[in-house]
């Protein structure tokens, strides 16, 4: 969950080093591309719950057991946005842009990646929770409209084809510089 968060504090850091952790792991984590909640929005996971539960969402289910939530914050309430919109669909991006995309290794995986000025921001978010007996799990949070998780091999072959063709459509936002 670190990639979606613009950075931590020394608790959380303490606390992942006592887990286990390694630094080096973790700085990775930070700089992944991806979609990223500014730390005046949410810093750590309980933070985030916080905040997403005081606004509307829809609810459904996807394809996997899950529950995912699909909510936006009025930017009343977060002028700049809550957070970056790293992940674009292809379609949306003018011809020179679709001109400048290229593939790059992201989590393991080869995926389309396109250098911008700057991320735009996003007052949209998702967040995944998986049903359980004893409540819910929380699986993953990300700023901006819902996505499909990246193809994996312990994936059904019709799940695996489904995310491969979400992942073939659209690109990872990486600022120049």
């Amino acid at each position: 969950m670190l990639r979606h968060f613009q950075g931590m504090d020394e608790q959380l850091q303490s606390s992942l080093l006592r887990a286990g952790h390694v630094e080096k792991t973790i700085q990775a984590a930070l700089t992944l591309p991806g979609s990223r909640f500014f730390p005046n929005f949410a810093s750590d996971i309980p933070g985030l719950l916080n905040r997403v539960f005081h606004y509307p969402f829809m609810m459904l289910e996807t394809g996997d057991r899950n529950i995912q939530l699909n909510g936006q914050v009025p930017p009343t309430d977060f002028p700049h946005g809550i957070g970056t919109r790293a992940v674009m669909p292809v379609h949306e991006l003018s011809a020179s842009e679709r001109a400048g995309i290229f593939l790059q290794k992201n989590r393991g995986l080869d995926l389309l990646h396109l250098k911008v000025d700057k991320i735009p921001p996003t007052w949209q978010f998702t967040l995944v929770l998986r049903p359980t007996q004893q409540g819910h799990v929380f699986i993953t949070a990300f700023p901006g409209p819902p996505a499909l998780p990246l193809p994996q091999h312990r994936f059904s072959r019709k799940r695996h084809d489904e995310c491969k063709a979400f992942w073939d459509a659209h690109v990872f936002l990486v600022e120049a510089g």
